[in-house]
């Protein structure tokens, strides 16, 4: 089964090294946040048949990241 390693914004560089060591791939994203605040995220990799691992940290900003991982 392909892993793949879906890093949010504040956990991009702990992604890339869990993806490194584990030999998954990382998925590709779009994340941006409209004028008022509200956060945009779309993975565009296909997740059909795979198994996928979300990575966030809680750190700078707890608020923002809780609401990004849901």
């Amino acid at each position: 089964m392909k892993k793949i390693i879906i890093p949010c914004k504040n956990a991009e560089a702990l992604g890339k090294k869990i993806a490194e060591s584990a030999g998954a791939e990382l998925a590709s994203y779009e994340q941006r946040r409209f004028p008022d605040n509200e956060i945009y995220f779309r993975i565009d990799t296909d997740l059909k048949g795979c198994e996928a691992i979300v990575v966030q940290t809680g750190y700078p900003e707890p608020n923002s990241s809780l609401i990004e991982l849901f």
